[in-house]
């Protein structure tokens, strides 16, 4: 009844005047008394009409007015409790006093000086690498390669140091590993012994081979070398040589792990790294045809896709590839690649072999069609001229046998098409009858010929085509130098030192006896944290960043390329960062002009009008407009990048020459301090020097960005010696001590710090003056705050915390590696003189202090340089005091905190965020979700824009079901493979049954082990892989201020009669914006849709699933992008010389190679294997027993395809 009366006030009043007017007219009232009253009925209808149309009409002006006067109100009293305008005054006298500088930034020049810094530190760690070269090539050309060392030859440097639990008894170099001490070292995050290496023989290779055992005694001279370059420079990180026999060497030593604590064998290969590919060969075309017939069935198909995917493994970004399977047909094993190589990207790859895992074997092998297939697609591929590696072009053929050698192909497309490519053969299985055709079609065509006749042996067969390919760059002594792009160390059980990049070259054998060969690829790991410490932030300066990227326009480097990833629980996985492409990251309009500029190794710059900043995890965005500057970085194949906002990020501030003495030089005199202390507590003027500087600093309680790096120790010595410091301490010991020679600083950051701890130290009694006014006043201001741009941050508590409540707080000032802290870089986007206040949105905040505060942030500037941004912490009760006593000072608005004008009212931010709101609950939602109609008319109007955004590497979770189907189909397929097998077996029973029967079991455990990562891991209860994800943020734009209009409410989407009012009117001085809303009870009583608010929720981490179609054509594309440098393919030698093109195999060697080595194979998860092969032997024994007097014939001959 009393909403009925609110909404129909005006009817109300009209009946009951009628109704005196009929009492009068009936009781023989005067006509000069009935005219009295109509005229007060008149006045009355009037003022009754007024007061209906208050109920219904909002007041725009009054609004508007109280949007302004709030706005103002809370300004002035911010600035009064905060102290900013005191600290800007002192920031002001001291620039007029010319103590520091505004002057406009050269970006150009600042990119340029980034490279040239980034170029030193990368060639210290390549003349390193040039040093082992040398050294390792000098050492070869003096040792005597021809002596035969015994199998119980044990003079070799620590040989597989694994840890404790993985030795086994009889491991003859036990006693050896024992001598050696491992101790922490914070350097390389685990326990090294940094006098010596050590070496690491892959599981699959024999220890005490021959070759194998006079590499390793060789390259124990490089201990020497390895040393010497860690004293020159002490941030040297892995150093370390991978031989072509398959072990590395690598310093310091440290223990590493047969068997990781997931239990997965550890089946490193250093001959299947990126690193050492691009070392020992230039870039490469690759086609491999995999023979699909009937015969490529049980263990031979096993073996093939094996191969197949130890030669993808060994390519890299700068090579092309495509897989072809033939019988009667010739097929590409990925439809999506049909008719094109494609980049051998990790996309690319493991789309292949998953497909390739599909494959069915029948019918009979024409390898006619197979070979003019491969070199069709070549020719075709390549009329492009820019199309693929540019280098090398090679068929890797795999098969169990040829008719012939087809060599009359191979001619005819060399004459006919020019075309020089090389062909490598591996023959499958043990089969002797087609072995000459299958050899000559690679010594033909100078490639290489090698049979594969079990799993084990594998990789030791395929990867000799590594070795072939560098013979042309062994004749002339290439030494190009390789780097890598970015990639998660390995080291210390996963965990590692971070993302790296390594620097690559090959080591040769020159003697006068050989042809010179190649020996392996020396190595050295570059931090890219390193990297990126050579271009500190506070030169880049808040809201700029740099990024990096290769030849191929993928990153190696990018602020917004989140690691979501652990690498010790999820190793396997880990998202393969350098494989996105930049135009992935970057949302200016003018990326793909950045991109070719970049590629094309142009040093220009290119301005954008409209930069996109995600921030907050992806919940709010930084918009400006701002330059592009870029270089190329010489010698390697990195572009830097650097980009700076428009205003401020074109300003930079330089202090005085007497802060930018190099070392003090006076002494620190406890006295002289205090009375600069009482003389600042004072406002007395204070010359600023070093030591007035450093006294603020010895005396004020401030932090420092903990991840910047002020200052660092020279050397690793003194790290062990002194200790780990923080760098507040270490600055201080720094200042401290005249005669230091152990700290080394950022001379340009660290005046930076002295100046403002100097300053800001006047705050301390401005903000203690405001505490008495604080608690008298119940303003209900909890902490004051400076941040300053050297990454100072000083606070003031006006109540006393707790701990935990300090630390939540802390959370806000977080300095990362790279960036400023978020709300540091939102502050400054807004003009001087402008408040932002936003909600604890960090989860850590969140969970100690809830919505119960409001954040308050100013911008402290000169001249457009950023000094820094001071602050409040604001009780969210008072926050919404402020608001309510200002409408009930203005009376007239439509907003009231206990009284119903039928509007609800909103503070919201830039991007929709509710601020204040009559119910609790809403505080941090955002606005579209209480009321959706509004904002879609929002807009519609353009007051609001919504923008996508996307995260590239973003995580994502599977159900759990999914995986644990999948290993069940797995254990069931090898259940399958190991009966083909044993049938299979029978078969060749006179061929060494015994050695086939151990090798089928070891196809069963390399199966698991050796399989290509896949596109997701274990973590937790669910799988988890790399995505990519969608957000939505909405962002107002403040020239469409004040706005208002009506908006029909919709019932399921469709709109029905139901207006209601509303207005948007910009909170002066602040990020805020007033939204006044009629509610449901003020509308037409008909309404369909009460109660229903339409809501809009922002999308916040959708997985976005491209249809098959999209997904095949984003990963044909083909992006611009550049070659190395350099291609050596031929050498006129290799025909002259009549090398080799094939090894001869030992027929005695394979009986039972497996018994006597398996003793030799390292860690404990060796002994399980050894004891489960014998278990298993014993039974396939008896089961082939069985087989030969139960079963038919017919069945051996004929076995199944799996």
């Amino acid at each position: 009844m009393e909403i009925w009366y609110k909404k129909n006030y005006g009817i109300t009043c009209w009946i009951i005047n009628l109704l005196n007017l009929l009492f009068l007219w009936k009781h023989g009232v005067s006509f000069r008394c009935t005219s009295l009253v109509s005229l007060i009925i008149f006045l009355t209808f009037r003022e009754c009409s007024s007061q209906s149309a208050k109920s219904y009409l909002m007041n725009f002006e009054s609004n508007n007015e109280l949007a302004d006067s709030f706005g103002s109100g809370l300004k002035d009293k911010m600035q009064a409790l905060s102290g900013c305008e005191a600290l800007k005054s002192l920031y002001e006298r001291r620039f007029g006093a010319k103590e520091f500088s505004v002057h406009k930034r050269n970006g150009t020049k600042t990119v340029l000086h980034f490279a040239s810094e980034l170029e030193k530190m990368l060639n210290k760690k390549h003349s390193a690498l040039k040093r082992l070269v040398e050294a390792g090539e000098q050492f070869a050309a003096s040792t005597n390669w021809s002596w035969t060392p015994s199998p119980n030859y044990n003079n070799v440097q620590y040989i597989n140091a694994r840890e404790e639990d993985n030795l086994l008894d009889h491991d003859d170099y036990a006693d050896l590993r024992k001598t050696m001490v491992f101790e922490k070292n914070s350097r390389f995050k685990t326990k090294v012994n940094i006098n010596t290496s050590v070496v690491q023989v892959p599981f699959n290779v024999y220890c005490k081979d021959s070759d194998l055992l006079k590499s390793v005694e060789w390259s124990k001279n490089l201990n020497a070398q390895f040393r010497e370059n860690l004293q020159r420079d002490p941030s040297l990180k892995w150093q370390y040589f991978g031989s072509v026999e398959g072990y590395v060497r690598i310093f310091p030593g440290f223990q590493w792990k047969l068997v990781s604590d997931t239990g997965k064998l550890n089946l490193y290969d250093c001959r299947t790294q990126q690193w050492y590919t691009q070392a020992a060969t230039y870039p490469k075309d690759m086609v491999v045809l995999v023979d699909s017939s009937g015969s490529m069935t049980g263990l031979r198909k096993s073996i093939a896709v094996h191969a197949v995917t130890t030669l993808l493994g060994t390519l890299s970004d700068n090579d092309f590839f495509n897989v072809l399977t033939f019988k009667k047909t010739t097929e590409v094993v990925e439809p999506c690649f049909n008719g094109t190589l494609v980049r051998a990207d990790k996309k690319n790859i493991e789309t292949v072999l998953r497909s390739l895992q599909n494959i069915t074997t029948s019918d009979i092998a024409c390898f006619e069609t197979a070979f003019r297939t491969a070199l069709e697609l070549m020719t075709n591929f390549h009329k492009n001229g820019s199309a693929g590696s540019g280098c090398n072009c090679a068929i890797m053929l795999i098969t169990d046998g040829a008719p012939e050698n087809y060599q009359w192909i191979f001619d005819e497309a060399k004459a006919t098409r020019n075309m020089s490519i090389r062909v490598f053969a591996y023959l499958v299985g043990q089969e002797k009858n087609y072995l000459k055709p299958v050899r000559e079609i690679a010594c033909n065509n100078r490639g290489f010929f090698t049979q594969v006749e079990s799993p084990n042996s594998v990789t030791e067969q395929v990867l000799r085509h590594v070795k072939v390919i560098n013979r042309p760059l062994a004749f002339v002594g290439d030494h190009h130098t390789a780097w890598t792009k970015g990639y998660r160390d390995r080291s210390n059980e996963n965990e590692g030192l971070g993302l790296i990049t390594t620097v690559a070259m090959p080591v040769y054998r020159n003697t006068t006896y050989a042809p010179p060969s190649l020996l392996g690829v020396m190595a050295i790991d570059v931090l890219v944290s390193d990297m990126i410490d050579t271009m500190p932030v506070n030169t880049v300066g808040v809201n700029g960043y740099i990024f990096i990227i290769t030849n191929n326009g993928y990153t190696m480097f990018h602020p917004r390329l989140n690691d979501k990833y652990n690498a010790k629980e999820n190793p396997s996985n880990n998202p393969d960062s350098s494989s996105f492409d930049i135009d992935s990251l970057e949302y200016g309009s003018s990326h793909e002009l950045v991109r070719s500029g970049m590629v094309q190794l142009k040093s220009s710059s290119v301005s954008d009008p409209e930069i996109v900043t995600p921030l907050d995890n992806w919940s709010r965005v930084i918009i400006s407009s701002g330059v592009y500057y870029f270089t190329p970085i010489p010698g390697t194949p990195f572009r830097l990048a650097l980009v700076l906002p428009s205003g401020y990020g074109e300003t930079k501030v330089t202090y005085t020459s007497d802060l930018r003495i190099k070392q003090h030089g006076a002494s620190y005199d406890e006295k002289h301090c205090d009375m600069i202390q009482q003389q600042l507590a004072e406002y007395d003027a204070v010359r600023i020097d070093r030591l007035a500087a450093t006294c603020s600093l010895m005396f004020s309680d401030v932090q420092l960005a903990a991840e910047w790096r002020y200052c660092h120790f020279r050397n690793q010595e003194m790290i062990d010696s002194v200790g780990e410091m923080s760098q507040l301490q270490m600055m201080k010991a720094y200042l401290l001590d005249e005669s230091n020679t152990t700290i080394k600083c950022n001379e340009e950051l660290l005046n930076g710090v002295l100046f403002d701890v100097f300053l800001s130290a006047a705050l301390v009694p401005v903000w203690s003056e405001r505490r008495d006014f604080n608690n008298s006043s119940r303003a209900g201001i909890e902490m004051s705050f400076f941040v300053s741009k050297s990454g100072l941050v000083r606070q003031y508590w006006y109540e006393n915390v707790s701990e935990e409540y300090e630390r939540g707080r802390a959370s806000l000032f977080r300095f990362t590696r790279t960036e400023f802290p978020s709300i540091y870089r939102r502050t400054v986007n807004y003009p001087t003189g402008t408040w932002m206040y936003t909600l604890p949105e960090n989860d850590a905040e969140i969970e100690k202090f809830g919505r119960n505060v409001v954040i308050a942030t100013t911008p402290m500037t000169h001249r457009t340089a950023v000094l820094g941004v001071c602050g409040l912490l604001l009780n969210q009760t008072q926050f919404q005091s402020m608001f309510w006593k200002e409408t009930a000072l203005l009376g007239n608005t439509n907003c009231a905190e206990d009284v119903d004008t039928g509007f609800d009212c909103f503070l919201i931010d830039e991007n929709g965020i509710v601020m204040l709101s009559r119910q609790q609950e809403h505080l941090g939602k955002f606005f579209g979700a209480l009321n959706g109609h509004v904002m879609r008319d929002l807009i519609d109007a353009g007051v609001f824009r919504k923008l996508d955004l996307f995260e590239h590497g973003a995580m994502c979770f599977r159900p759990e079901s999914n995986a644990k189907s999948g290993t069940s189909n797995i254990g069931a397929k090898h259940f399958d493979r190991v009966w083909i097998n044993m049938v299979w077996l029978v078969q060749q029973l006179f061929r060494s049954i015994v050695n086939i029967t151990i090798y089928s079991w070891w196809s069963m455990i390399w199966s698991v082990q050796a399989t290509p990562a896949s596109a997701s891991a274990s973590l937790g209860d669910d799988t988890v892989s790399s995505c990519l994800k969608k957000y939505e943020v909405f962002v107002v734009n403040r020239t469409k201020m004040p706005h208002s209009g009506q908006t029909l409410c919709r019932n399921n989407y469709i709109p029905v009669e139901c207006e209601r009012q509303y207005g948007v009117f910009s909170v002066s001085s602040s990020n805020l914006f007033l939204v006044v809303v009629g509610n449901v009870e003020t509308s037409e009583v008909n309404c369909k849709c009460q109660n229903k608010s339409d809501p809009i929720t922002p999308i916040r981490n959708e997985e976005i699933i491209y249809p098959e179609e999209k997904k095949c054509q984003k990963l044909r594309e083909h992006k611009e992008r550049r070659r190395p440098d350099g291609c050596i393919a031929h050498h006129k030698a290799e025909t002259s010389m009549n090398l080799p093109c094939y090894i001869k195999t030992n027929s005695a060697s394979r009986i039972f190679p497996l018994w006597w080595k398996t003793k030799h194979k390292a860690g404990a998860g060796s002994t399980i294997v050894y004891r489960a092969w014998l278990s298993c032997l014993t039974i396939h024994l008896t089961f082939v027993a069985l087989c030969a007097v139960v079963m038919d014939g017919s069945l051996l001959r004929f076995p199944y395809d799996w």
